[in-house]
């Protein structure tokens, strides 16, 4: 018996590899496709790649030049020409001093666009670039709707002082980046190094953030519209406690405290804990959920966005109309109980035009006019917490764990002799802020934003190709105004009776308070005007770009 076997012959491959316009191309990677058999050309575009299965295919890369794929079929001399990707040379960043192509840009700068910022559905930009440029620091302050401030640091914190990057929005210093509707956004640069003082100078010391806003294309107009709806949480919350467990742990660290002390010294008798138990009094003997007294679990978030661009070879535009209405994690009464709204909440309306018109092959006009119109609301602060709402929001938080689950309230109920739906006081206080949030008042804040910019874009070829002068005049003004209504409001305590011979009861501690609303109003404007005018100068030089 005979036995044949047939064997694919190896070969030794070799060649060159070029340009489209014959130049070697050195450090070309070439690798037999499924292993790690492979070389990179020399400094003439030379290569060698030894044993070669004749039916091999080899992959060819090189950075700025499209991938090729090429069958060996039992060549040894394959000379290879690559082309330019222009998808990736042709790539462009804004930097400070204008528009520049990324493959020729040495600074630190860092890019992000619309379709990863539209990934996050947090109300606010500054919180949606978190963890998308590197370098790039955002730490946010609050979560109260409409004022989740962040703070923005590019590589840490340079200076004792604002240590906060200049924010550029279409190349106007502005500082309402918070506002911002993603889908108006059609990338953010970061420049982190000396290339921001060099065009800044001390302004961009802590480095710079550059927005640049979409403009409409030439061709078929099209619209977007989107919808989202998302619900925000606590990271933390409190761990609820039943009354009667409560009782009978606080009895317990009184024992630790006074050892052998007798029942009427306690703080809760056993009478009073089986009630608890019980529930057959939920008004005197309550097994209160305090968080949820002031808390609800989730809060509602909506924004929409629609918007429209188009245009032909002399006319562009694009228009984006958006909306974002966020509710707030606090419990408040309603406003068909209280006449006022005294809820967290905001709600932002988003209007842009980007228009760009050519008036002649060498001279171009952009407008570009945006508003933000924005409602927040909150309970009134201006006689409470040192008018800070974040002090409001301590207070509370440090309330739902400081009451215990056997007060009663945080309302009178009927029965007892007193108006009904009146505030009961935490034990040991004079006050309740569950109150204070719903009884107080109201606070309503309105602002209206508005950017503006008009540019000119001239081509100076017939000077020298290349040239270009363009002048920007930029307005922006930005006004509110704080309604606050105040009023006060009438406070019970609480007797809780400890044995079957006592009876519970409510005792006044104000009474006949006034409870009509006293309003004040405050209204700001600002103004700003923006000048700018540059000559610039961009040209290639066959491979080089100036």
């Amino acid at each position: 018996m005979y036995s044949f076997g047939v064997f694919a012959q190896n070969v030794n491959v070799t060649g060159l590899v070029t340009d489209t316009r014959g130049e070697p191309l050195i450090g070309v990677t070439i690798q037999v496709q499924g292993t790690a058999h492979g070389t990179v050309t020399d400094f003439d575009g030379k290569y060698l790649i030894p044993a070669v299965p004749a039916d091999a295919i080899l992959e060819v890369s090189y950075v700025g030049m499209k991938s090729e794929t090429i069958n060996v079929n039992g060549r040894s001399v394959i000379d290879i020409t690559l082309e330019e990707d222009t998808g990736v040379l042709e790539e462009v960043v804004v930097v400070g001093y204008g528009i520049q192509k990324k493959a020729s840009v040495t600074a630190a700068i860092s890019t992000v666009d619309t379709k990863d910022l539209k990934q996050s559905s947090a109300p606010n930009l500054s919180t949606a670039l978190a963890g998308r440029l590197p370098g790039l620091t955002a730490i946010q302050t609050s979560g109260q709707p409409g004022n989740d401030a962040v703070n923005l640091y590019l590589r840490g914190v340079g200076t004792l002082n604002d240590a906060s990057p200049l924010i550029l929005i279409d190349g106007v210093p502005r500082s309402n980046i918070s506002r911002i509707d993603p889908n108006e956004v059609e990338s953010i640069s970061i420049l982190k190094d000396a290339s921001a003082t060099a065009v800044f100078g001390v302004r961009g010391a802590n480095g710079v953030v550059m927005i640049t806003t979409r403009r409409g294309q030439p061709g078929k107009s099209e619209l977007s519209i989107s919808v989202d709806h998302s619900l925000q949480g606590f990271l933390v919350k409190a761990d609820r406690l039943h009354s009667w467990e409560f009782a009978e742990l606080r009895n317990q660290a009184y024992l630790n405290d006074h050892p052998g002390a007798d029942e009427a010294d306690m703080p809760y008798t056993q009478y009073m804990i089986d009630k608890y138990r019980s529930g057959e009094d939920p008004v005197f003997y309550p097994d209160r959920d305090v968080f949820h007294d002031y808390f609800r679990d989730w809060a509602p978030q909506t924004r929409v966005n629609a918007n429209f661009n188009g245009g032909g070879e002399r006319f562009t535009y694009f228009l984006n109309v958006g909306y974002i209405g966020q509710g707030g994690n606090f419990k408040t009464e309603p406003k068909s109980f209280l006449g006022y709204d005294p809820s967290y909440s905001m709600d932002r309306y988003n209007f842009r035009g980007n228009v760009d018109y050519n008036i002649a092959s060498n001279l171009k006009a952009s407008l570009n006019i945006a508003t933000y119109l924005e409602k927040m609301n909150t309970p009134q602060t201006q006689d409470l917490f040192s008018n800070s709402v974040a002090g409001m929001v301590q207070n509370m938080i440090a309330y739902t764990w400081a009451t215990p689950p056997t007060d009663p309230g945080p309302t009178t109920q009927p029965g007892y002799g007193i108006p009904v739906n009146e505030i009961v006081a935490q034990s040991g206080q004079d006050r309740n802020t569950y109150g204070e949030i719903n009884r107080r008042g109201y606070r309503e804040e309105m602002s209206n934003n508005l950017n503006s910019s008009l540019t000119l874009d001239w081509g100076l070829d017939f000077i020298t190709k290349g040239l270009s002068a363009k002048g920007m005049i930029a307005f922006d003004s930005h006004a509110s105004t704080v309604l606050q209504g105040v009023r006060s409001l009438d406070t019970y305590g609480f007797n809780v009776a400890r044995s079957a011979d006592e009876t519970s009861s409510y005792t006044a501690i104000i009474t006949n308070s006034d409870s009509a609303i006293r309003l004040s109003k405050g209204m700001n404007t600002r103004y700003y005007v923006n000048y700018q005018a540059s000559l610039n100068y961009a040209r290639a030089f066959g491979g080089h770009n100036v």
